[in-house]
């Protein structure tokens, strides 16, 4: 399973889905501690903020953090769930999420993005990381294309975790 939540909710959810691996994305304008994992080899911290463009004191995703997410996504052994999150669970993690996903489930980039919306209603993606995404696993253009024909998120989410499966039906 893969879990994507907030910060706020991460101490709360450990608790309940106890992760054997966590994907960390923050970046020094969230001004949040990182969390600890362990074993600390299945724990990837991205050093990254919620920016799309360069921003004086901000780091913009760049394709080595994707590519970083990736070979960690793809050393996941699947047995025990994944966790990711960011600041807020919206941006940042739900494109990690996605990219897993589409890593995952190739050819399906559509039915990953779909998934998503249904799960997640106030998701969104951050463009910046699928775009690099995008281009390392080669998908040509149809996970941008996936994320950017998401319905606009419509309402609040009940919860701040959303849970993913790692294989697409």
């Amino acid at each position: 399973m893969i879990a994507v939540c907030s910060h706020g909710g991460l101490a709360r959810h450990c608790r309940r889905l106890r992760p054997g691996w966590m994907l960390s994305i923050l970046g020094a304008s969230d001004g949040l501690a990182w969390p600890l994992h362990e074993p600390r080899e299945r724990h990837l911290r991205v050093a990254c903020d919620d920016i799309q463009v360069p921003a004086r004191g901000m780091v913009v995703p760049g394709r080595a953090h994707v590519e970083e997410m990736l070979a960690f996504l793809g050393r996941w052994d699947r047995e025990a769930p994944l966790l990711v999150h960011c600041r807020a669970g919206t941006s940042r993690s739900t494109a990690a999420a996605l990219l897993a996903l589409a890593l995952l489930n190739p050819g399906r980039e559509q039915a990953a993005a779909l998934l998503l919306r249904r799960r997640a209603p106030q998701a969104r993606p951050s463009m910046v990381i699928l775009r690099h995404g995008d281009e390392v696993l080669g998908c040509g253009g149809r996970l941008v294309a996936a994320a950017a024909s998401m319905p606009e998120p419509r309402r609040a989410a009940r919860s701040d975790l959303v849970l993913l499966p790692p294989a697409l039906g």
